[in-house]
């Protein structure tokens, strides 16, 4: 499935997800939630819960921007 509006799909989406979980044994699990998931044809932006299991303060401010960069990457592709 394929956003209109947005150069990614959902298939890609999960994949970066996967990938990213299994590259952080921290990462427990990682959520899609918002208008995406809700049939929105032209969704505006995506809306993630990154799930940690025993996680610093700082380990979660390091998975979550990470993890935004990952997506930012995809979106954008190489800079």
């Amino acid at each position: 499935m394929r956003f209109s509006g947005l150069p990614i799909g959902l298939n890609e989406l999960e994949a970066i997800a996967r990938d990213f979980r299994g590259e952080y044994d921290k990462v427990f699990d990682i959520i899609l939630y918002g208008s995406a998931t809700q049939g929105k044809e032209s969704p505006d932006d995506f809306d993630f819960i990154l799930l940690l299991k025993d996680a610093t303060e700082s380990e979660r401010f390091d998975l979550a921007f990470e993890f935004k960069e990952k997506l930012i990457g995809a979106l954008h592709g190489p800079a």
